[in-house]
């Protein structure tokens, strides 16, 4: 149940970055010209840089360059809210680890002054103890993926918006076929064909 919860949140933070970075492009059109004619642009390893060194920080410096300040806020929020949850359960899974280790090594240290906190519960066998043990440290290691994924992805986010500014996305994309006529002047013969021009 807990591993269907993580995996539910973790895809909510990637549909979330990436709605926001589709709904960021309209604004990105408007301010293409502005962004050109100004000298100053956004610079992507800065950008990535600063998300680097604290995350979040590119997605600030990328908001001077956007038309709507709340997108970044967006990010920001997600990037901070998604760590803190990823990074209490990986405290959390990692306590239930450690209960179920030490009770594990208890039980199967033939030292009866050592009595492990599930010796009352017959359902708790050795086996299950171990399993139990392996499942928490599996749930631990995922949420420690997660939370670095995120930071990668934080990076990566800063630094696709910031070449988003710099970056050509009018709605003029064309594939023109136009009939060609070339003389060569030594053989005195036409040759003829088409040219194709794709405008990206």
């Amino acid at each position: 149940m807990k591993q269907n919860w993580l995996k539910y949140c973790l895809l909510i933070i990637l549909i979330s970055f990436i709605w926001i970075s589709n709904a960021s492009a309209g604004s990105f059109s408007d301010t293409t010209t502005v962004a050109k004619d100004s000298l100053r642009t956004p610079n992507p390893k800065k950008a990535a840089t600063l998300s680097a060194i604290f995350p979040g920080l590119g997605q600030i410096y990328n908001t001077r360059w956007q038309r709507h300040w709340w997108d970044s806020s967006l990010k920001v929020g997600i990037i901070y809210g998604g760590g803190f949850a990823l990074t209490y359960f990986v405290f959390y899974n990692n306590n239930e680890f450690k209960r179920y280790r030490t009770a594990y090594i208890y039980r199967n240290d033939n030292d009866p002054l050592t009595i492990d906190e599930f010796a009352s519960d017959f359902m708790y066998t050795s086996e299950v103890l171990k399993a139990e043990r392996d499942r928490w440290r599996r749930y631990r290691d995922m949420c420690f993926i997660g939370l670095t994924g995120l930071y990668f992805l934080n990076i990566v986010e800063a630094t696709v918006t910031s070449h988003f500014f710099t970056y050509d996305i009018s709605e003029d994309l064309s594939l023109r076929i136009e009939p060609s006529i070339n003389s060569d002047p030594y053989t005195y013969k036409y040759n003829y064909g088409f040219r194709i021009s794709l405008n990206l």
